[in-house]
């Protein structure tokens, strides 16, 4: 079963949280899991587009989608601080390195931002950079209608939270110009939405 035990809660159903809680995958949701951390320059675009996702299409998905923010940061109050500072509070907010949540270590991702795509019967479908998957909205929508994403390995049984994670997907060389052309596309992003977004 997908779990983080002992998560921090920071910004939950777009107000403030406190305390600690379980994050899990619900039968019928769909989820976006992103593991980022605010010192992380890259992982800044991907989490603002998260939040204009949620702006965007958040009536039309309503309970059946939810994106996550999984941070590993140092500290609860600078992920919240930042949360707020940059007003993306649409997205429900958790902090995984409090020291009692170790559930992350068994998702085996290197670095950040890392991405998980979660189906509705609670498989992952995909995990890796966000880069790899440049339509997320899109891939969100082919999930609520069972269908299985294009250019990904098909999940096999292991492909549950609680077992083994499914392969990043492509090797480096092939994943390189996809991250330069994401962080091109996240800085344009960016730009546009100045009025939103504070810029790094």
């Amino acid at each position: 079963m997908l779990s983080f035990t002992n998560a921090t809660k920071i910004y939950i159903n777009g107000s403030p949280a406190e305390g600690e809680g379980v994050v899990e995958h619900k039968e019928g949701q769909v989820m976006l899991l992103d593991f980022w951390a605010t010192w992380c320059p890259p992982c800044q675009g991907p989490m603002a587009h998260n939040q204009h996702m949620l702006e965007s299409r958040g009536k039309d998905w309503g309970e059946n989608v939810r994106l996550v923010g999984l941070s590993i940061d140092s500290a609860a109050a600078t992920v919240k601080n930042h949360v707020e500072s940059k007003k993306w509070t649409n997205v429900e907010h958790w902090w995984i390195r409090n020291g009692k949540c170790q559930d992350d270590e068994a998702y085996n991702f290197r670095g950040v931002p890392h991405v998980a795509l979660v189906d509705k019967s609670g498989t992952i479908v995909f995990k890796g950079h966000p880069a790899n998957r440049p339509n997320l909205e899109a891939d969100i929508d082919a999930l609520l209608k069972g269908e299985t994403l294009k250019g990904v390995q098909a999940p096999s049984a292991s492909g549950k939270f609680s077992e083994s994670p499914l392969p990043a997907g492509d090797s480096w060389e092939e994943t390189q110009p996809k991250i330069q052309g994401f962080n091109s596309e996240a800085k344009k992003f960016m730009e546009e939405h100045a009025d939103k977004f504070k810029q790094f």
